[in-house]
């Protein structure tokens, strides 16, 4: 099946959709579909932010005994 078919019959499905849960399901994953990685790795931790981060979440799971 062509590409230009499978559009317009998802096209026609989504027009007559009416079930939030799906609709929900669905723009969630269009937001996933176009996350640019370079743009988020720009805004990121830095190293030493992660690292920080890291060791906090490590000693929630395992605190250190006194």
């Amino acid at each position: 099946m062509e590409v230009k078919t499978k559009k317009e019959e998802l096209l026609e499905w989504l027009e007559g959709l009416q079930d939030p849960k799906i609709i929900s399901e669905l723009y969630t994953l269009k937001k996933r579909a176009s996350f640019d990685f370079d743009k988020e790795f720009t805004v990121g931790y830095t190293p030493e932010e992660a690292k920080r981060e890291t060791i906090g979440k490590i000693r929630e799971w395992w605190p250190e005994e006194k």
